[in-house]
């Protein structure tokens, strides 16, 4: 089966200086390009009351997801579309699909879109078989990667009942080959009051810090991107946190 299990989830970025909100299955980009699937499907829908950042009201929002829900079934049917990412911003929502071809999808749009009537609406379809626009668009970078945990980690800390307003000592992992980029990470981080709980000489390409942050998204957006950025500077991989009750 080519088609995993799907892996639905958001993030929000910048796009041509707009904020955008990216829904997607990232599940696909392990195993993306898919070749039988290979023509991208835009359909792009004008919003009737977008909110002061260009996103969706809830009212509206369930609206447009049973013109979500609409489109893929029949684009699914007739040319085996595959449903993979929304995006929205500055008023308008976009989604996407790879399919098998592109003969009949104004059609089928215009089919779904007919019972929408108060919508304007736009589509288009062209070749991608290397799926350039969800990999190179889509698809979101390491720090917009590194959002999603963060939010899926709070959500789940919540979930165990520990406050996320408070402060908690976290251990910060990263994997770096190198001895010396592990003894430079080890030093840079010191003067942010980081300590060592995994010591950078240990036979072992991991190197483990820790630090007590507050468990806010604002904060954790500053951390991880502090520690990404740092990691990255040394040839080092970042894996992410867990607060040390999880550990």
């Amino acid at each position: 089966m080519e088609v995993l299990q799907p892996e639905w989830d958001f993030y929000f970025c910048n796009v041509e200086g707009k904020l955008a909100s990216i829904m997607l299955d990232l599940s696909l980009y392990g195993i993306a390009p898919l070749s039988q699937r290979n023509c991208l499907i835009q359909v792009a829908v004008d919003l009737i009351d977008p909110d002061e950042r260009g996103l969706t009201i809830p009212s509206e929002a369930e609206k447009l997801f049973v013109m979500e829900d609409m489109l893929a079934e029949q684009l699914a049917q007739t040319l085996q579309g595959l449903y993979v990412a929304r995006s929205t911003s500055d008023g308008k929502r976009i989604f996407y699909f790879y399919a098998a071809a592109m003969v009949g999808f104004q059609g089928i749009v215009d089919e779904v879109l007919g019972s929408f009537s108060e919508y304007s609406y736009g589509s288009q379809a062209f070749s991608d078989p290397d799926w350039a626009m969800y990999t190179q668009f889509l698809y979101p970078t390491t720090h917009e990667f590194h959002s999603i945990l963060n939010r899926r980690a709070l959500d789940q800390l919540r979930a165990q009942g520990m406050g996320t307003d408070q402060v908690h000592t976290l251990h910060h992992h990263f994997e770096v080959e190198n001895e010396t980029h592990r003894l430079a990470i080890l030093r840079k981080a010191k003067e942010k009051n980081f300590r060592a709980i995994k010591r950078p000489s240990d036979p072992s390409s991991m190197l483990v810090l820790k630090r007590d942050d507050q468990l806010s998204t604002e904060e954790l957006e500053k951390v991880t991107a502090y520690l990404l950025n740092l990691a990255e500077k040394h040839d080092g991989v970042y894996k992410g946190w867990q607060a040390a009750m999880m550990a």
